[in-house]
């Protein structure tokens, strides 16, 4: 009984000292997945002001060196991004296809580089290549951002199933400790106070039959 109840107590303990680590590793998770897809979603947003900034530097309402500003933080980003696609992590949000995605996407960076460099050159460029370069830019990634907040979420509902599995393992894991060990302990003390009582009322008839006697 004694290494049943250990076992038992064990076997809970195990469980739940691992339900929270999944909880742990879950809110690290999806801390790195949204700060991520935040990441991709600013890209959208720079690649938008890159466009726009093309325009305003030609038509001489801002510096070049705005435009430049803008794209540094838009190509850090992206390879930032790229990297951490790379990255072989149990938490991370990527796997190797959304690397090669990222991959694909440099020749729209270089293009834009390229742009730069022939405005400082003082060379023409030409805008409608730029303005479809960046659309399409933005189209591959809204498609990116999708399938990242779609992984996201599978691995939210992958933890959360296995959050209630475990949680019925405990309460299967505690009613067979109620049924096989509290309750089969409980039957043994009773089943012990009866064989108790029943001594003590023997022994009391035996001790008034032995009064009786001496009077």
């Amino acid at each position: 009984m004694k290494r049943s109840f250990i076992i038992a107590a064990i076997l809970t303990i195990s469980i739940i000292i691992l339900s929270q680590v999944i909880v742990q590793v879950a809110l690290y998770s999806k801390k790195q997945d949204a700060s991520l897809i935040n990441l991709a979603g600013r890209q959208r947003m720079l690649s938008q002001k890159i466009n726009l900034e093309f325009y305003k530097v030609s038509a001489n309402k801002i510096s070049l060196f705005n435009l430049e500003s803008s794209f540094l933080e838009w190509k850090t980003k992206h390879f930032n991004l790229l990297n951490k696609s790379k990255e072989d992590s149990f938490h991370n949000l990527f796997s190797s296809p959304f690397s090669a995605v990222f991959d694909s996407l440099n020749p729209f960076i270089v293009k834009i580089e390229k742009a730069i460099n022939d405005l400082k050159s003082q060379r023409l460029v030409d805008l409608n290549q730029i303005d479809n370069n960046q659309s399409v830019f933005l189209k591959k990634m809204d498609e990116i951002v999708k399938k990242m907040e779609d992984l996201a979420n599978q691995k939210l509902q992958f933890i959360i199933t296995l959050e209630v599995i475990l949680t019925l393992i405990l309460v299967i894991l505690a009613s067979l400790q109620v049924k096989y060990i509290y309750y089969s302990q409980a039957k043994a003390l009773k089943k012990s106070r009866e064989v108790l009582l029943d001594s003590e009322n023997k022994l009391r008839s035996i001790l008034e039959s032995t009064g009786e006697e001496n009077i």
